[in-house]
């Protein structure tokens, strides 16, 4: 499980010569929370919603330059920041936050497929910008990758069913 785990799709990003168990941390911290009730979570991450969040917002500025710095720890606070967001949105902008909770169908194949479509983006040689413009780049255009994703998931909801219970782990 643990070698698995190990992200070796990583190991050029980073210009490391090791693996790094960035999907392990997932998984881990995956089981650890699973343990909880989601009201519970909620309560515990809502008291600390914003300092979560503005960490997490300085965290993701300072890693489009550090693109080297990897650890487990990382993991928990972005999980932390984007569950802050999450809560913050949901009592900020309700109507909003019921209309992308129906976009949540689509979110596994979204995690199955955006890093296979950025690697492919990234090793086609189409952009060829690099260090800072490239950094800054990929935080723009990581949101596009999704939103494609998720036209790409509904679409097939609607025009070939069949596929979307294989592809999206969704069975209506």
């Amino acid at each position: 499980m643990v070698m698995l785990s190990l992200n070796y799709f990583a190991l050029d990003l980073a210009d490391h010569d090791y693996p790094i168990a960035n999907s392990l941390g997932f998984f881990l911290l995956g089981m650890y929370v699973s343990r909880y009730s989601l009201s519970f979570l909620t309560e515990s991450v809502r008291r600390y919603a914003v300092p979560f969040l503005v960490a997490t917002l300085a965290l993701t500025w300072w890693l489009a330059g550090h693109r080297d710095q990897h650890n487990s720890m990382l993991i928990a606070l972005g999980m932390l920041g984007l569950m802050s967001l999450a809560i913050l949105f949901t009592e900020w902008f309700p109507r909003a936050a019921r209309w992308v909770a129906e976009l949540a169908p689509a979110c596994f194949f979204i995690f199955g497929t955006h890093y296979i479509v950025i690697i492919l983006l990234r090793e086609s040689g189409w952009i060829t910008w690099k260090g800072a413009a490239w950094d800054m780049l990929w935080l723009f255009l990581v949101p596009v990758i999704f939103a494609v994703l998720a036209g790409l998931f509904f679409y097939m909801k609607r025009f070939a069913p069949r596929l979307v219970p294989l592809l999206g782990a969704y069975g209506k």
